[in-house]
């Protein structure tokens, strides 16, 4: 028969996070309720023109994978639309071409 080395009653005693974890942010504290309904409010105003990146980066198909992927590090974007002939064939992630990489 083994021994355990810690005992299942002492378990049942809650331990108290530590402080760092909550930044002194008390849950209860915070008013949440009147800060996202305003929020809400001034999206539901805006339309998509307003709030769209309009410096769109794209590739091309027959682009190197390794410049795709340096050019996506360096703009610090995780997908970026694959276009060819000014139309959009697809879209390219970061873990899609770390996948394949790192699979072969």
């Amino acid at each position: 028969m083994r021994t355990r080395w810690w005992a299942p009653s002492a378990c049942t005693t809650p331990v108290p996070s530590p402080s760092y974890l909550n930044y002194g942010i008390n849950g209860n504290d915070l008013n949440w309720r009147g800060e996202i309904d305003g929020f809400v409010r001034e999206v539901k105003k805006e339309k998509v023109a307003q709030i769209m990146n309009d410096n769109v980066l794209y590739v091309q198909p027959d682009e190197p994978v390794m410049a795709v992927l340096d050019r996506m590090i360096k703009n610090r974007i995780r997908r970026i639309s694959v276009v060819d002939g000014g139309k959009l064939v697809g879209v390219i992630y970061m873990s899609d071409i770390f996948y394949h990489l790192f699979s072969e």
